[in-house]
């Protein structure tokens, strides 16, 4: 593995409350204001892809554990009621820029929709 595979891959440290959520680490924080979660992956696969839930957060997480396994972080941030608003929106893209930035996940995310 190459030093740039390394770093791609290496543990990235989140703040806020450390968590077991079905044998991964959990870290629950607060980005603009909003309550925000991050289940991460022993090892982030090459990358860092991770998987941006809407909504329902732990609702059938077969999905989820299958995806962390495969190096996948988990992310959701807390906007209930806001229905996609402008504010939901603006909290959102907080959530997007600081993952992607300060956390180095990959720029595009896949979007969990559940209803």
């Amino acid at each position: 593995m190459s030093a740039d595979e390394s770093r791609e891959t290496a543990a990235v440290q989140f703040p806020g409350t450390a968590s077991d959520w079905n044998g991964f680490d959990r870290y629950d924080f607060e980005v603009d204001g909003r309550p925000v979660l991050v289940v991460c992956p022993r090892q982030a696969a090459p990358g860092r892809p991770w998987v941006w839930h809407g909504e329902f957060f732990g609702h059938r997480p077969a999905p989820d554990i299958a995806l962390l396994k495969r190096g996948f972080h988990i992310a959701y941030m807390s906007v209930p009621d806001m229905l996609g608003s402008p504010k939901a929106v603006k909290h959102w893209n907080a959530f997007y820029s600081e993952l992607t930035g300060r956390y180095r996940l990959a720029p595009k995310a896949a979007l969990v929709g559940l209803s």
